[in-house]
């Protein structure tokens, strides 16, 4: 049995009108995951869906968050509308028009890893048969998609997103640590998720 619709958002400055869902394909909780999250959702606004999300304390950590709604059910069991995928390795860019055209943007909830494998492809894109744009040819993680997503959504171009291509992060004691990510660059400043310098910090190596 499918689930009630999900509902546009009204349309204005602030928010999109497309919905946003992040469809977990992350195994277990992890407090890296738990800042990308996070700060999706505090990027998008209310309204952010995530599902099969089937640990319980994930489950319990996202239904924390202020607006978010959580299903242990994938997407393709929920009555998401029209629904289109955000895939790294789709063959076309997200534009505005498409976000006025669909009902939701799906994005994979999958850490980043040393490259690109094409999991989104393989998990989400493949198995749902659904139309698919892509964010660049960077490798983003969940919460910049999402910011790039909005931003888009909200009338940017995607060519107009300046990203950075990876990231040295060094600490006072002369650690670095490579990040092989895209982060947006605004006025300047590169900005990376929440809590997310310091946690590496103390627990480089201990997660993937």
């Amino acid at each position: 049995m499918k689930s009630e619709r999900l509902a546009k958002r009204g349309r204005g400055a602030k928010f999109p009108a497309v919905g946003l869902v992040i469809e977990n394909l992350e195994p277990r909780d992890s407090k890296w995951l738990m800042l990308e999250y996070a700060h999706a959702c505090k990027t998008w606004g209310p309204g952010v869906h995530f599902t099969n999300v089937r640990d319980p304390r994930l489950q319990r950590h996202l239904q924390a968050l202020e607006g978010v709604h959580v299903s242990a059910r994938s997407f393709r069991d929920l009555d998401v509308g029209r629904a289109l995928v955000l895939d790294p390795k789709a063959a076309r860019p997200l534009s505005t028009s498409d976000c006025g055209e669909f009902d939701a943007l799906v994005v994979g909830g999958i850490l980043g890893g040393e490259v690109m494998r094409g999991r989104t492809r393989a998990l989400i894109t493949r198995r749902s048969k659904l139309p698919a744009r892509h964010l660049g040819a960077v490798q983003l993680p969940i919460d910049v998609a999402v910011f790039a997503a909005r931003a888009i959504a909200l009338g940017a171009k995607l060519e107009d997103i300046e990203f950075t291509n990876g990231l040295t992060v060094r600490y006072g004691d002369g650690m670095e640590i490579e990040l092989p990510y895209g982060y947006p660059v605004v006025g300047k400043k590169v900005v990376v998720t929440p809590g997310l310098v310091p946690y590496l910090a103390k627990h480089w190596g201990e997660e993937e």
